[in-house]
């Protein structure tokens, strides 16, 4: 009896000029993190930038609109604590401010 092979992934999509923007993200490094200049608790940030996704890349998030400056320290948190906890702790908006960034990149 022939057996089929069975398949290791599924198939890979591929994403239009939406989903990746290098120079975006490139832009989005220059920033200071969105804690620091607009947080209602602002706290010290530590390492680089990081261009934080929201939603995630994972979940079909854009780079461009999507994504916000955030440390590493403050992205980690995010990742720890949970998405609606960070934003009441920081009082930011970070889907109005992805696209806010956006546009000005834009413009």
């Amino acid at each position: 009896m022939k057996r089929t092979r069975i398949k290791t992934r599924g198939k890979r999509m591929f994403k239009g000029p939406e989903y990746e923007d290098p120079e975006y993200l490139d832009y989005i490094r220059s920033l200071p993190c969105l804690v620091l200049t607009r947080g209602k608790n602002p706290t010290p940030c530590k390492w680089g930038i990081d261009p934080h996704h929201y939603p995630s890349k994972a979940c079909g998030g854009k780079d461009r609109g999507e994504t916000t400056p955030l440390c590493r320290w403050h992205h980690a948190e995010f990742d720890n604590i949970g998405r609606w906890t960070w934003m009441l702790k920081y009082d930011l908006d970070l889907p109005k401010i992805g696209k806010e960034l956006a546009e000005r990149m834009a413009a």
